[in-house]
């Protein structure tokens, strides 16, 4: 399981305790993968869940994850990267209270983007020093300079800007401290991007090394972050469709629905796969799963609890809002809801359920020239 404040407690004590920190993070590097033969011993110890390697293929068949070459100690095993056995164990436990294959789907799919995209935007496993504080210095000078031109008269900043960041830190200096910092951040971005460290004063090492431990640490404290608290809700009760705002700390308690914040049913009734099966589609919050409008109980609450959870999810709003945004035009044949985006003159939700409303006409019609020769009788011919 993330554990994101046992990472920082360990980043800190590292940093205390060496003088030259190590510089070696792996937890969502796909290059350090977990060999397939240990990935259940590992699911286990971090979620207590058993799964079998067989259990583990059928996953992936799933596109719960996905194995990656490279593992073992002669790189010629599959495996995984050292976050993925706590989701494993995560979705295996859902999967076996009911949660269908789509929603652990669904939530895969947004975890692998997240990670995705927080390394190509930060690439924190870039292994030269140099050029991890290089690139965190450049955002910073990048900033400054949006300050600084946001300031200027309209017409004096260069062509094409528009302000891209706002630093209450940056915005409380003056003009002259600004121009002073840029200056300073200007020579440290040449001194840095002009270094060879192997035949650099080892001072100056120790002080590249150290900057880019800390930007390292704050790059898997912040993903581990995001990672821990979408899993928190799951763990909690509420699938990756649910829009949640307002929570009260960043991971909050999974025992805790009310430490989630509110849910923001508009945002929630526009999530993509729920637009494309309104009908079918579920979402889910803590003890209870709606679908097509309808309120269903995972498990059987007392009166009291249903009227908490009620208030608490905003069922009301809900079943408000279905209709508001799924629509009343319903297929013509199985009376399933059309998608938001069928055109006025769309009848059926489906090609299968056009031509089998066309099949059941042929037949009706059929069958009723077959009656109508019958009821005449043989003077009629």
């Amino acid at each position: 399981m993330l554990d994101h404040a046992e990472l920082m407690k360990a980043y800190d004590e590292w940093m205390r305790t060496l003088d030259t920190p190590p510089i070696s993070f792996a937890l969502f590097d796909n290059r350090v993968l977990v060999p397939r033969s240990l990935v259940p011993e590992w699911v286990k110890r971090e979620t207590a869940e058993v799964v079998s390697l067989e259990r583990l293929d059928e996953m992936e068949a799933a596109h719960l994850f996905t194995w990656r070459g490279g593992a073992g100690d002669d790189g010629t095993e599959l495996g995984v990267p050292l976050y993925l056995p706590s989701r494993i164990g995560l979705l295996a436990s859902l999967q076996r209270k009911g949660w269908t294959s789509l929603e652990l789907q669904d939530y895969a799919e947004m975890e692998t983007a997240i990670v995705e995209d927080c390394l190509e935007q930060d690439n924190i496993y870039e292994e030269n020093d140099a050029v991890v504080v290089a690139r965190q210095a450049r955002e910073d000078l990048a900033d400054v300079n949006s300050e600084i031109w946001g300031r200027s008269p309209v017409g004096a900043q260069p062509a094409g800007w528009h302000r891209r960041t706002w630093s209450s830190i940056l915005t409380a200096l003056t003009t002259e401290e600004l121009t002073a910092k840029r200056k300073a951040i200007e020579g440290f971005v040449e001194r840095v991007e002009n270094t060879v460290l192997a035949t650099a004063n080892p001072k100056w090492q120790r002080r590249i090394a150290r900057a880019a431990f800390g930007l390292r640490s704050r790059g898997e404290t912040v993903l581990a972050l995001l990672v821990g608290a979408d899993r928190a809700e799951m763990r909690a009760g509420y699938n990756s469709a649910i829009w949640l705002s307002g929570s009260q700390t960043l991971v909050p308690d999974s025992n805790d629905p009310a430490a989630f914040g509110r849910i923001d049913w508009k945002h929630t009734l526009h999530h993509w796969r729920f637009l494309n099966d309104p009908d079918r589609y579920p979402l889910r919050v803590p003890g209870f799963v709606l679908i097509g409008g309808k309120i269903t109980f995972d498990g059987l609450p007392a009166p009291e609890d249903y009227e908490k959870a009620h208030r608490l999810f905003d069922l009301a709003e809900y079943l408000r809002l279905y209709k508001e945004v799924a629509g009343d035009r319903r297929c013509a044949h199985c009376t399933a809801l059309l998608k938001v985006s069928a055109g006025p003159r769309c009848r059926y939700c489906s090609p299968r359920c056009g031509r089998a409303s066309r099949q059941k006409l042929h037949r009706q019609r059929k069958k009723a020239q077959i009656l109508r020769s019958r009821s005449a009788g043989p003077l009629s011919r």
